[in-house]
C-alpha cells in the first residue's frame, strides 16, 4: 500500500465517439464507435487499401499528430481542471505548486513534418502549448504504457517535491498517410483482406491526480482513488517475430494485485490495450491465467480500441479516464478496475483503481 493515498479528482477526454469523459464513457460501454473509411496508403491504384479509421469530430483532416495537438489537447485538459475544481489554475493570480506528466509521440515518428516536429518541440520546451503556465513538465514517450509510467512518475514527484497535485495525460493521432504507410508496410493495418490488425484511432485525455487527503481538505469528490501502479520491461519481442511468452505483464499484475489497497475480490473489469495486433492477445492470454487466479471468474474484459481505435500514446490515459468516470457512476458491479498496457518497445504497465467510497 502507498504511504500516502492518492485520488483522481478530474477528468477529460476527446476522441472520435465523445467530446467528453462522460459522453465517450456512455459510447464505449454501449459498444458504439464512428469507424469510417479514411484516405488509405496507395490510394488511387493497384496498391490501395481500405483503411477503417476512428477520427475525432469535427474531422482534423490528414495532418501529423503535431499540428492537430491543440485540437486534441486544450479541451480535455481544460475539461479535467474544471472537473477537478482547480480552473482558477489558469489564473496569473495562481499559486498552485503542480506539474504536467505527458505521454506522447517521439518526435521523429513517421508522418510528421521535420520542420513541424522541430518547431512543435521549440514550443513544447518552452511550455507555450497551452493557454496558461505551467510550471513543471515532464514528458514520457514510451508508447501505450507511458500513462502509468507518468503516474509512478507523478506519485513519486508528489511525494518527494511537493507538488500540490499532478495533471498526467496523453494525445496521440495515428490518422496521417505517411504514418499509415509504414503501418500498412509492416503488416499492422486492419484491412479488408487482412482481418489481424489495428484500426488507427486519435484522442487527447488527461486526468488530475493528488493526495486524497488534500483533495477531501479542499472540498473535491474524487472520482476514485489509485489503489496501485507497477512497471516492468520485456525482453521477448513486442510482435509476431519471437516468443512473447507474457513474463513481464504477468509480473506487473502481479505486482499491482499484491500492493495492500487493491483487493483482487474487488475487480470485476479490467481495461486493456488489445486493438486486434495478434502479439498483444497471444501476450494477455499467457499473462492472464497465472497471475489473476484471485479476480471473480465472471470478470468482464474491455477493449476501448473496439470504439476508439488505437489511441497510441494516449491509451493509458483514456484508460485512466474511463475508468475513473465508470467508478464514479457506479457502472461496475465490483469496487474496482484494473488497467493494463503493453508497449512495443517492451514496456509494460499495470494499475489499479478503486472506488473513491470504497474501505
Amino acid at each position: 500500500m502507498m504511504a500516502v493515498e492518492f485520488a483522481v479528482t478530474g477528468a477529460g477526454l476527446r476522441c472520435s465517439v465523445g467530446q467528453d469523459g462522460p459522453r465517450a464513457l456512455a459510447a464505449v460501454r454501449a459498444g458504439i464507435s464512428r469507424l469510417a473509411e479514411w484516405p488509405a496508403p496507395g490510394s488511387g491504384g493497384e496498391d490501395s487499401v481500405s483503411v477503417a479509421a476512428a477520427a475525432v469530430y469535427p474531422d482534423l483532416g490528414d495532418l501529423g499528430w503535431t499540428e492537430k495537438f491543440a485540437d486534441l489537447a486544450t479541451q480535455p485538459l481544460l475539461e479535467a481542471l474544471a472537473s477537478a475544481d482547480l480552473g482558477d489554475v489558469a489564473s496569473s493570480a495562481s499559486q498552485a505548486r503542480w506539474g504536467l506528466f505527458l505521454s506522447l509521440p517521439a518526435p521523429d515518428r513517421s508522418g510528421v513534418d521535420p520542420d513541424d516536429a522541430s518547431e512543435f518541440e521549440r514550443v513544447l520546451e518552452a511550455r507555450d502549448l497551452f493557454p496558461f503556465a505551467v510550471p513543471q513538465q515532464t514528458l514520457v514517450r514510451r508508447g501505450h504504457a507511458s500513462v502509468l509510467l507518468a503516474v509512478r512518475q507523478a506519485v513519486t514527484a508528489m511525494a518527494e517535491e511537493g507538488l500540490q497535485f499532478c495533471v498526467v495525460g496523453g494525445v496521440d493521432s495515428l490518422l496521417h498517410t505517411g504514418h499509415l504507410a509504414v503501418l500498412e508496410e509492416q503488416r499492422r493495418l486492419k484491412s479488408g483482406d487482412r482481418p489481424v490488425g489495428l484500426f488507427p484511432g486519435e484522442a487527447g485525455a488527461f486526468f488530475v491526480l493528488e493526495p486524497a487527503a488534500s483533495a477531501r481538505a479542499r472540498g473535491a469528490r474524487p472520482l476514485a482513488i489509485l489503489a496501485a501502479v507497477a512497471a516492468g520491461m520485456e525482453s521477448d519481442p513486442s510482435d509476431d517475430s519471437g516468443p512473447n511468452r507474457g513474463r513481464a505483464m504477468a509480473s506487473v499484475l502481479r505486482k499491482a494485485l499484491a500492493r495492500g489497497g487493491c483487493q483482487p475480490a474487488a475487480i470485476t473489469k479490467l481495461l486493456v490495450d488489445l486493438n486486434g495486433e495478434r502479439w498483444r492477445f497471444v501476450e494477455w492470454a499467457l499473462a492472464q491465467d497465472p497471475a489473476l487466479a484471485e479476480l471473480p471468474p465472471d470478470r468482464v474484459m474491455w477493449y476501448p480500441a473496439d470504439s476508439l481505435g488505437d489511441v497510441g500514446a494516449a491509451t493509458g490515459a483514456v484508460h485512466v479516464v474511463l475508468a475513473s468516470l465508470a467508478l464514479r457512476g457506479r457502472h461496475t458491479r465490483g469496487s474496482a478496475v484494473l488497467i493494463a498496457n503493453s508497449s512495443d518497445t517492451g514496456e509494460r504497465a499495470a494499475a489499479c483503481l478503486r472506488a473513491a467510497t470504497a474501505g
